[in-house]
């Protein structure tokens, strides 16, 4: 669709070099987020793990309800394992977090069913702490999936949303003292195994402990006497190299939304019609739309051929001269609006569209570039779920209701059943029977 030389918007462009052509944000959040492990083998291991671990519970009820006892006299919460998919956005995030919860139970019964190849897995100190940190890195990052999947997306929080994220890693995992220094999991394994152990008691006051393994060395007891400073030496290097290839990764992940958001000043300069980034000092804030508009000016107007274009009748000294003014009104009028909400309050004013004709026109402009295509993959979703092999005389006209009422309500508690069952009764002739 995007490609460079073939794809769709190549051959769009060759007609209309203008053209704003911008890749779904919420597919390239994950493709950055996919390829910033590819060159980490421990961590695409984890991922490996995971899957096998899913089989192999799923695989067998006894296994699953020997999983389900003894999570229950864990005190821990009965949580099936899940699987990684490589097609849905937000599933590795999910995973390895279910995983961290379930992992005592699961090395537990891999002890108590002598799998000693699974054990030797599951008490390995990198795999362990690659877990964690995929736990915590992958839940920052699915809060931004989340925001960039919903159904109305902001052109104007983009940007934000994505600067937040990079602080936030770069935060915790890159500019600190201490490696992971406010995540959840990894600080929590991290602390829990400095002894080169691990240990959880169940209600019965029953105390399972399983000592990890630093590259094929066993550790019972860091504090132990007998333990050598050569032991210590060594598992404080495979430490060092865990947070050397965690900080590797979080760089990854960083570079890979830089390079995949190339367009951010463009999205970012809509910022413009939106008075909740308006600064409050007058200078700031005049000195800001006047960067934004360029942006946007430059991306749309820089072209011979422009003219040809309805949408690009917009006039560049108009849009100037009109920028204060128009940014004035939008302050005093709309505080707390975002970008949308302003052009609804605006747009059916005739005397806006009098006084500021360019940059009127250059705001709808704006308000149709479409983010992402979230909406239409939860379409085709829909349509599957609705549309099965059982559904096969399921007409395209009962399909498209079917499929608006699931997507966009109305919801089920809001629906008047007794006129739904009039409705469907007077439709036809039908035989009623008693009950």
């Amino acid at each position: 669709m995007i490609g460079s030389e073939i794809g769709m918007i190549s051959f769009l462009k060759k007609d209309c070099p203008s053209l704003i052509a911008i890749h779904c944000i919420a597919h390239r959040e994950a493709l950055a987020i996919a390829d910033a492990s590819k060159g980490f083998g421990d961590l695409l291991n984890v991922e490996k793990l995971a899957n096998k671990i899913y089989s192999w519970i799923n695989n067998s009820s006894k296994r699953n309800k020997e999983l389900m006892e003894l999570l229950e006299l864990m005190e821990l919460d009965a949580n099936r394992v899940l699987q990684v998919h490589s097609i849905r956005w937000l599933s590795r995030g999910q995973v390895m977090i279910r995983l961290v919860s379930l992992m005592p139970a699961i090395v537990t019964l891999w002890k108590k069913d002598k799998m000693q190849d699974w054990y030797m897995k599951g008490c390995n100190f990198v795999t362990l702490f690659c877990l964690h940190l995929l736990a915590d890195v992958l839940k920052v990052v699915n809060a931004l999936n989340q925001k960039l999947e919903e159904d109305i997306i902001d052109l104007t929080s983009i940007g934000t949303a994505i600067e937040i994220t990079i602080r936030q890693l770069y935060r915790t995992y890159i500019n600190c003292e201490n490696f992971g220094n406010g995540s959840f999991y990894l600080t929590e394994f991290l602390n829990c195994s400095r002894y080169g152990y691990l240990e959880l008691k169940d209600s019965d006051g029953c105390l399972y402990r399983h000592e990890l393994i630093y590259d094929g060395i066993i550790c019972t007891n860091a504090h132990d006497p007998t333990i050598t400073n050569e032991m210590r030496i060594h598992m404080d290097g495979v430490l060092q190299r865990c947070i050397m290839m965690g900080k590797n990764y979080v760089q990854a992940i960083v570079d890979g939304l830089n390079s995949r958001f190339v367009d951010l000043p463009l999205l970012n300069a809509s910022k413009l019609f939106s008075h909740v980034h308006y600064a409050e000092d007058v200078m700031i804030r005049e000195q800001n739309v006047k960067v934004w508009l360029e942006r946007l000016l430059r991306h749309l107007l820089d072209f011979q051929e422009l003219s040809e274009h309805a949408l690009y009748t917009i006039d560049k000294k108009g849009c100037e001269q009109e920028l204060y003014s128009f940014v004035d009104n939008l302050f005093m009028n709309c505080e707390g609006f975002s970008m949308k909400e302003a052009w609804r309050y605006f747009s059916s004013m005739k005397d806006w569209h009098a006084s500021f004709p360019n940059l009127m026109k250059l705001w709808q402009a704006i308000l149709v570039i479409p983010a992402s295509t979230v909406a239409s993959e939860r379409g085709f979703s829909k349509q599957n779920l609705i549309k099965s092999d059982r559904r096969s005389r399921l007409t395209v006209n009962t399909l498209d209701h079917l499929m608006r009422v699931s997507t966009i309500g109305p919801n089920i508690d809001e629906v008047d059943w007794n006129h739904v069952f009039e409705l469907w009764k007077e439709s036809k002739s039908r035989r009623m029977y008693d009950l």
